[in-house]
Order: C-alpha cells, then sequence, then structure tokens
C-alpha cells in the first residue's frame, strides 16, 4: 500500500465512524523509508516507562530500581527527561500525572510486540492490571520475553500511524464526544518513536 493508498483508507474510515478529516493533511512516510525499531528496543522502553511508573507509586522503590536499571544497560537508554524524574528526591502531583499518562504508551509498545492484540478507540484509559500481566518479569532478565516476541508488520504499524495524526487532528479541531485526546496524543507520541519518525523519545511531536 502506498502512502497516498493508506491516507485514503484512514479518511474512509474516519468518515465511516462520523469524524471529521481533513484532506490538505499530507500522506506519512512510504512504507520503503521506515525504521522500526527492534524487539529489544521495544523492550528497553516497556521496561524504562513500566519501572518509572512503580518509582510514582512506591517511590521507596528508586534506589533498588535505578540500580536495576543500571546493572540491566537500561540507564543508557533511559531519556533525559527521563532521568530526571528517576533521580528526583520527590516528584510532584505534575510529574506524577505525566508519568502515569505513560501507561497508554506502554499499551501501544505492548501492542506492537504482538502482547495486545488489538487497539480499541482512545475513550478509556488503560488497565493498569491487565496491563502488568503482559509485561517482562519484574526486576528480572527480559531474555526469554524478548526471544518470545516480534514486532508488528510495517504495514500494520504505519496504518495505526496514520490513523492516530488524523484522528489526533480531528480531536484538536473539533469537539468529539467520547474520545480521550490524551490517550490518542500518548499513541501517536509513542507509534511516531516506534517507526522511528521521532529520533528519540524526548523529541518533539510533529
Amino acid at each position: 500500500m502506498t502512502a497516498q493508498q493508506r491516507k485514503q483508507q484512514t479518511e474512509t474510515f474516519l468518515k465511516s465512524l462520523g469524524i471529521p478529516v481533513y484532506d490538505g493533511l499530507p500522506a506519512i512516510e512510504e512504507e520503503n523509508v521506515i525504521k522500526v525499531r527492534t524487539v529489544q528496543e521495544i523492550t528497553a522502553r516497556i521496561m524504562i516507562l513500566t519501572y518509572l511508573n512503580c518509582i510514582a507509586t512506591q517511590h521507596a522503590l528508586q534506589p533498588e530500581i535505578l540500580e536495576y536499571l543500571k546493572t540491566e544497560g537500561l540507564w543508557v537508554k533511559t531519556s533525559p527527561s527521563e532521568k530526571i524524574l528517576f533521580e528526583k528526591p520527590a516528584l510532584t502531583e505534575d510529574d506524577i500525572n505525566l508519568i502515569s499518562w505513560r501507561a497508554e504508551s506502554i499499551w501501544l509498545l505492548l501492542w506492537s510486540i504482538h502482547k495486545v492484540e488489538h487497539l480499541t478507540m482512545p475513550i478509556e484509559e488503560v488497565d493498569i492490571d491487565a496491563l502488568f500481566l503482559l509485561l517482562p518479569p519484574f526486576m528480572g532478565d527480559p531474555t526469554e520475553y524478548i526471544a518470545d516476541v516480534q514486532t508488528r508488520s510495517v504495514s500494520d504499524l504505519l496504518n495505526e500511524a496514520d490513523f492516530l495524526f488524523r484522528l489526533n487532528w480531528a480531536i484538536s479541531k473539533n469537539e468529539l464526544e467520547g474520545l480521550n485526546g490524551r490517550i490518542a496524543f500518548e499513541r501517536y507520541y509513542t507509534i511516531n518513536w516506534i517507526t522511528s519518525t521521532r529520533k528519540e523519545w524526548d523529541d518533539h511531536v510533529n
């Protein structure tokens, strides 16, 4: 499927849901120029975000988690903004709120390696209890977990990227009842990292 065909497919689907589309939005990247993150990269990002959530809810675990991240080679893959949060003596309410929304990123990352079967519309926040059951072993060796998963096809990932691109535009420009704009944003932010449209995790979304 070409990028233009994917654009048309997404617009047709959005229209079927009664969601406004703007034909002036460009097509996204072609499949042959996308560099999908590896299973190892995606799993590392899942773990970093998971342990960041752990510190947000159980700050007493901070020393143990920091040691684990450094021992397992995850600290070097942690973004500059995340390192600040990990090392803070105390997190503010704004910090905790930001971190908690990253659960939506974890869900999208899990979908990208087939740990989540399908993504529903961005309406309800992720079920944290369901999420924990799909993660690598807590403070454990992720080798077996990584060996058991593979990334979705470039086509599937770009279908989702295109959908989220146009859906986020629609949400930003219209009052769409039932849709959660923050969930849609977190997914868009994350899918762009998976497809390397965003080179670094902290890079701004276009």
